[in-house]
């Protein structure tokens, strides 16, 4: 790679400048392990990425459990033997992302991690009836804001006649729940939803924990994009989350946008996204918003990761060689490219 020579004083310059931009305190040396002689003087980031029970204040676990739950979490009606049936609430993750069902379950204080032998994947389960007690309290306390809300209820009623129905026959009881458990998941036709959406700081940050996506566009100028994806069944909640942060700065109202995609196949797999790319917006809300929380699961390197090479462009030196070099190597490690750290 062609070196780029620059004399002391221009090199003072976009360090001081980087400073009185982005304050010393926040940024961490990285540029060496890159071998890009410019970049040391660029800060970036502070990393918060630990699975210590940094969210243990109870509020904002349970805020934060809602929203990741929404994203990845799974309520479960399972026939035993065609004679029984088993409960539970699970969540399905990539092995490498281990550490938050560690995180979520030594927080609770009950439930079972594994690792799944036909794939590299973990799972955090709660299958105990004393334990899917403690499940429903929960979500009956801090509700859920997406279309799992809807199979929550049903899994809850379901429950509920299983273990607490003394009056009516086995037969009826085993009948009823197979014909609730046809009613969730994919094969549930009706998606309204009689209760307010509840959009909190942690809530959106374990729903974006899940589904968020940090990305950039090698094609256009290494433009930014903040994205959540879903299917058009949860259009209600993506209309929430797009005026709840507009409405973190008037000056940018309409910065959050929906676009929609329509399947040529099935209906049931249209897409809704929620997308963000406006620069501004972006530095001045989306980052320190996000900041501000602590972060559970290794997506955090990926915002870190997008905001360092934000930071790249700012100082504009992403028109230059090593910067370009930078900002591909930064956004060659984001994402499914990222290896266990």
């Amino acid at each position: 790679m062609k070196t780029i020579l620059l004399n002391k004083s221009t090199i003072r310059g976009y360090f001081h400048y980087a400073v009185s931009v982005f304050g010393v305190n926040s940024f961490m040396y990285k540029a060496y392990s890159l071998g890009l002689p410019l970049l040391p003087f660029i800060c970036l980031g502070k990393r918060f990425y630990s699975s210590s029970p940094v969210l243990s204040e109870h509020a904002n676990f349970y805020d934060w459990f809602r929203g990741f739950t929404d994203a990845e979490g799974s309520f479960n009606i399972s026939t035993v033997r065609n004679k029984f049936y088993s409960f539970s609430f699970e969540i399905n993750l990539h092995i490498d992302d281990i550490k938050v069902l560690n995180f979520i379950k030594n927080t609770l204080g009950f439930g079972k991690v594994y690792k799944l032998n036909t794939s590299p994947r973990c799972k955090f389960s709660v299958s105990k009836q004393s334990e899917v007690k403690k499940i429903i309290e929960i979500f009956s306390i801090y509700s859920l804001n997406s279309s799992k809300y809807l199979n929550f209820l049903v899994w809850v009623e379901a429950f509920n006649l299983y273990t607490d129905d003394k009056e009516s026959s086995a037969e009826y009881i085993f009948n009823h729940i197979k014909v609730l458990k046809e009613e969730m998941n994919t094969n549930r036709t009706v998606w309204n939803r009689n209760k307010d959406i509840n959009i909190t700081p942690y809530w959106l940050l374990g729903f974006v924990e899940g589904d968020g996506s940090f990305s950039v566009s090698k094609e256009n100028n290494f433009l930014l994009i903040f994205t959540i994806a879903q299917t058009m069944k949860d259009l209600p909640l993506k209309e929430a989350i797009k005026n709840y942060l507009n409405s973190l700065n008037s000056h940018f109202n309409d910065a959050v946008y929906l676009t929609m995609y329509k399947s040529k196949t099935d209906e049931r797999s249209d897409m809704i996204n929620l997308v963000a790319t406006k620069s501004e917006f972006i530095s001045q809300v989306l980052l320190p918003f996000f900041q501000n929380l602590r972060w559970v699961s290794k997506k955090e390197l990926d915002f870190v990761d997008w905001m360092s090479i934000l930071k790249i462009k700012q100082l504009g030196i992403h028109h230059m060689e090593q910067g370009v070099a930078m900002i591909q190597r930064l956004i060659g490690q984001m994402n499914n490219n990222r290896s266990n750290e």
